[in-house]
């Protein structure tokens, strides 16, 4: 019983117990940081598949889907959420009469948007009228497909060329 109290009590034996708990405090901090960045890399895929859903499915002027050359949404106008998705585009325009305006985006694809009463129209100095608008314009709209699969523009707003646009 001695030799054990001895063994037990010896430098060696303490330093050993040290080094023991040294690694298991390590491992217990390596564990929790790596629980936790699978957390994180699993909120942050969430997120992007959220984000690829909305902006990339059904993007305008997507060769996924969005509006092809007469206006219409290619590929039906819901997701695979079953939510419409908003589309963008940023162009100029190159066509327009009492109910729709085309614009060409910056890809060079045009596509025809429906105005409507609702229709939101702004320049820098405030609300303007669809009359205030004109070809060559460089114009941001926001729509959303209608019931009969087209586009509907829920705002448009004239903005400032860019990229020698």
């Amino acid at each position: 019983m001695k030799k054990l109290s001895e063994f037990l009590s010896s430098k060696a034996v303490k330093v050993v117990i040290c080094i023991i708990a040294a690694i298991i405090v390590i491992g217990l901090a390596f564990s929790a940081g790596f629980i936790a960045s699978r957390k994180r890399s699993g909120m942050a895929f969430c997120q992007n598949k959220n984000y690829s859903q909305t902006f990339n499915n059904k993007m305008m002027n997507s060769p996924r889907g969005g509006l092809n050359n007469s206006g219409r949404l290619n590929g039906g106008t819901m997701g695979q959420n079953g939510m419409q998705r908003n589309a963008g585009i940023s162009g100029k325009i190159t066509k327009m009469n009492v109910n729709s305006i085309t614009v060409q985006g910056q890809n060079g694809v045009e596509s025809i948007f429906t105005v409507t009463a609702q229709t939101s129209i702004k320049n820098t100095q405030g609300s303007i009228k669809i009359s205030d608008l004109k070809i060559g314009d460089n114009v941001t709209i926001m729509s959303l497909p209608n019931s009969n699969g087209t586009a509907e523009a829920r705002s448009i707003n004239v903005t400032t060329a860019t990229n020698g646009q």
